[in-house]
C-alpha cells in the first residue's frame, strides 16, 4: 500500500505504543474500517426504507384519527340537532334557543378553563340538564292546561 510519510509515522507510533507489529495493526484497522463501513452501507440502504415505512404508517394513523375525529363531530351534530328539534316542539322555538345559546357559553368557557372546569362540567352539566327538564316540564304544565 501506498501511504504517505505522515501516516505511516502515526501507524509505527501506534504499533508500538500498542506493542504489535505494523501489519497486524494494519489488519486491525482494516477489519474495524470494514465492519463500520458495512454498518454505514447498512444504514444507507435500510434507512430511507424504514422512513417511507415509518412516513406510511403515519399517514394511516393520521387518516384514521382525523375519520374518528369527524365521526365525533358528525355525532354531535347529529345529538344537538335532534335535542333542539326536540326541545322546540316541547317548549318552543324562544325557550329553546335561549337553553342552546346558554349551552354554548357555557360549553365555550369550559373549553377556555378546561383545567378548572373538567370537575365543575359534570356538576354543571347535571345542573343544567335539570334545568332544561324543569323548564320542558313547566312548558309541558302551561300547555296541559
Amino acid at each position: 500500500m501506498q501511504l504517505s510519510e505522515e501516516v505511516c509515522q502515526t501507524l509505527e507510533r501506534m504499533a508500538a505504543q500498542q506493542g504489535v507489529s505494523l501489519s497486524k495493526l494494519g489488519a486491525q484497522l482494516l477489519e474495524a474500517g470494514l465492519k463500520v463501513g458495512g454498518e454505514r452501507a447498512a444504514e444507507l440502504l435500510l434507512l430511507p426504507k424504514l422512513e417511507a415505512a415509518m412516513r406510511g404508517e403515519l399517514a394511516l394513523f393520521a387518516n384514521r384519527h382525523a375519520r374518528l375525529l369527524s365521526r365525533g363531530v358528525i355525532d354531535s351534530g347529529i345529538t344537538r340537532r335532534l335535542l333542539r328539534g326536540f326541545l322546540r316542539v316541547q317548549v318552543g322555538e324562544e325557550v329553546a334557543k335561549r337553553a342552546e345559546d346558554r349551552a354554548r357559553q357555557e360549553t365555550v368557557f369550559e373549553i377556555k378553563n378546561k383545567g378548572a372546569a373538567e370537575s365543575v362540567l359534570a356538576r354543571e352539566l347535571a345542573a343544567a340538564l335539570t334545568e332544561d327538564v324543569d323548564v320542558v316540564s313547566a312548558e309541558l304544565g302551561e300547555v296541559e292546561r
